[in-house]
């Protein structure tokens, strides 16, 4: 944990509203007895973009440590993130090439993937409840910001009633896989800038390599291009997409390759399919951009006076607007049987 990021602070954690955070955020039941001594080292702020970051080492009766961390999101920070990662494409330009490292990372994860066995995937199944949760929340965040960029109204349209169904969101994330016939891999399914940890300059500034993803509670077996578009839907402009896109498919396809390459074996499937996949998992990452908006950036960040937040917030709503335009074009030529 040295080699991504710095301790700056320790502090021992009141016991009481840790064991409350722990039973609202844990499947696991701790009982307040259980630890006897709990300890955070908080890690330095831009380390986790908008959240902040804390290694918790909590010690039980028998002085053995329990390693845990604690991230808690700093939803002022949403927007500014958003807006800074990815402007340009080319091979000087850090932010884009944070992007194709965490495509390389994504890479090895999916290679090593396969070599798992089947029945290890078939244990990294979501919960039928997210689904329930994508279909009722999603419209519910997404019309708040429509509320917000009312321009963005008629290009939701089409998608109305696809951002409440149940079936969809469940495809998303379960069908690509099999209808275009590729391997399942494993898939983190919240990859954007909040879950992401880069390692340090020598002058303490992030550098462009990935340190650790963090935040694995969505992890499942699924499509190859699922987290590679959550990527570059919610963490890039428009332009970058676009053009960005190429970029990412060769540099996966080229790790991917030489990773399987040393056993022996060989890609199972092609960029067409990749490309493909890409296009049917985009539309269920826009609605995540939708939800994204209102549920993490404070209202009163939209009232703002500062013209430097007014044009960000422009570009924000120019990124929604045009990544609903460009799902259009998918549903109508790859998923016009889910038009409702």
């Amino acid at each position: 944990m040295a080699e991504v990021c710095s301790h700056v602070t320790a502090e021992v954690y009141p016991h009481g509203e840790f064991y409350t955070l722990l039973r609202e955020h844990s499947e696991n039941y701790y009982d307040d007895s259980m630890f006897k001594k709990v300890q955070i080292k908080k890690f330095e702020e831009n380390e986790g973009f908008n959240s902040e970051i804390f290694k918790v080492t909590a010690y039980d009766s028998s002085n053995n440590p329990h390693y845990m961390i604690l991230k808690i999101p700093c939803v002022d920070k949403f927007l500014e993130k958003l807006e800074d990662a990815g402007q340009e494409v080319n091979e000087s330009d850090g932010v884009n090439n944070e992007i194709l490292n965490l495509t390389t990372n994504l890479a090895h994860l999916h290679s090593f993937s396969m070599f798992l066995p089947k029945e290890s995937l078939k244990n990294l199944n979501l919960r039928g409840r997210f689904f329930d949760d994508c279909a009722d929340l999603n419209p519910k965040f997404a019309e708040k910001t429509l509320a917000i960029f009312p321009q963005l109204r008629h290009y939701y349209e089409p998608f109305y009633n696809l951002i409440r169904s149940r079936q969809f969101a469940e495809y998303s994330v379960t069908g690509i896989a099999a209808e275009l016939d590729m391997p399942e891999v494993i898939v983190h399914g919240d990859l954007f800038s909040n879950n992401i940890l880069w390692k340090k300059n020598p002058d303490q500034t992030c550098s462009e390599e990935v340190g650790a993803i963090i935040d694995w509670q969505l992890i499942h077996a699924g499509c190859v291009a699922e987290d590679l578009a959550k990527i570059l839907v919610v963490c890039t402009n428009t332009e970058t997409r676009r053009l960005a896109e190429e970029r990412v498919f060769n540099t996966y396809l080229e790790v991917l390759t030489n990773d399987l390459a040393e056993a022996g074996r060989a890609v199972p499937f092609t960029k067409q399919q990749l490309e493909k996949a890409y296009r049917l998992s985009f539309i269920n990452q826009v609605f995540f951009l939708l939800f994204g908006i209102s549920f993490f950036i404070q209202p009163n960040v939209f009232n703002t006076n500062s013209s430097q937040t007014k044009a960000k917030l422009a570009a924000l709503a120019s990124r929604a607007e045009y990544a609903l335009i460009d799902s259009i074009q998918i549903l109508e030529n790859d998923l016009s049987r889910w038009m409702l």
